[in-house]
């Protein structure tokens, strides 16, 4: 399924089969300041930075946060790599043109796509690459993160 990025500039997807994994990795790309919307514009995954008490991971039966990640990084770095900038329709037409690619193909206008539908300063599309790569190097199940140069500012009091 496409999930459309909650987020305040561009509109970007992400495709999965697994909400709740995709919810984790979207919670962590955008430190809890982004959610997920389905096709219908129903949001599947809040943005937790508003909510913050963790029941939305509680709900999906997620105690020990550092152990879900340890066990789906993989499947969660896949997700994050389906990042597309645009809509679900977007991302329909983005498929049918790469679908007779080859994979060097589709990944090199994947990221002319991306470049071209971006408008906003923050690349949403740069951080999910970052954090997917972190998922995929993962030593031990302990995520370390080089800093991304694309991570949104977050202040708090």
């Amino acid at each position: 399924m496409i999930l459309e990025i909650q987020n305040p500039s561009d509109a970007v997807t992400i495709e999965t089969d697994d909400i709740v994994a995709a919810g984790v990795a979207i919670m962590i790309v955008g430190d809890g300041w982004y959610g997920l919307e389905d096709e219908e514009g129903k949001q599947v995954v809040p943005i937790t930075a508003l909510v913050g008490d963790g029941a939305w991971l509680k709900e999906k039966g997620i105690t020990d946060i550092g152990g879900y990640i340890k066990a789906n990084r993989l499947k969660m770095a896949e997700i994050l790599e389906s990042v597309l900038y645009g809509s679900a329709g977007d991302r329909g037409l983005f498929n049918a043109a790469i679908e007779r690619m080859s994979k060097k193909d589709a990944q090199l206008y994947r990221n002319e796509w991306n470049g071209k539908k971006r408008s906003s300063m923050t690349n949403i599309g740069a951080m999910c690459l970052h954090y997917a790569e972190a998922f995929r190097k993962m030593p031990g199940g302990k995520l370390e993160l080089e800093p991304s140069p694309s991570k949104p500012l977050i202040f708090r009091s």
